[in-house]
């Protein structure tokens, strides 16, 4: 008997609270504020920001407003400068060198004199040495060169990525569904919201 009674009891709250849930969540949509559309205080274009980076190094960076990273990168352009010119002088010295030391043993022509700089090198370690520093500065351009790119390629993508809106504006929300039809059967089901604000 109390069984009997109970069953009513409870289908009439679940109704009335599924109701009221469908009440709230009509005033929920129709209480929202208005959008407002605000523009964007900066539109970073990638390609202008790849360009600017191509003619004048850190130029992109500054475009995207990264006022840090210019210095970093004028730093960098420095100090591999610095490196290609140390290693192209010393290559030079001892290509000189090495080519007087080969001029003086193949002529026997006594005006030809040997380098004093670098009597103590053998013609071997002359060689090595040379070729040593020609493959640093090999490397030091291929060095340069690659940072260049990367330059120009973090201009890119930093742009592209400034653009993109990670705010809590724009959400994805995900609720469990319950809703009757006819007051007499339920059904449930998952409540997707995405919103744009």
């Amino acid at each position: 008997m109390i069984l009997k009674l109970v069953r009513p009891i409870v289908l009439i709250t679940v109704i009335t609270f599924i109701n009221a849930m469908g009440a709230t969540a009509q005033n929920d949509t129709l209480s929202q504020a208005p959008v407002k559309k605000s523009k964007p205080k900066h539109n970073y274009r990638p390609g202008r920001a790849a360009l600017l980076s191509t003619v004048l190094p850190g130029a992109g960076q500054f475009y995207n407003r990264r006022y840090w990273k210019p210095p970093i990168i004028y730093a960098g352009a420095a100090a591999l400068a610095y490196w290609i010119r140390f290693n192209s002088l010393e290559y030079t010295r001892f290509h000189n060198a090495y080519s007087s030391r080969v001029g003086f043993r193949i002529s026997n022509d006594p005006s030809v004199k040997q380098p004093g700089e670098f009597k103590d090198y053998s013609d071997n370690e002359l060689k090595l040495t040379r070729d040593s520093y020609r493959r640093d500065l090999e490397f030091s351009i291929i060095i340069s060169t690659a940072v260049y790119a990367l330059n120009i390629v973090d201009a890119y993508v930093d742009a592209h990525l400034r653009q993109f809106d990670i705010n809590e504006d724009i959400s994805l929300s995900v609720h469990p569904l319950l809703y009757s039809y006819n007051y007499s059967q339920f059904a449930g089901g998952i409540k997707l919201n995405f919103t744009i604000k």
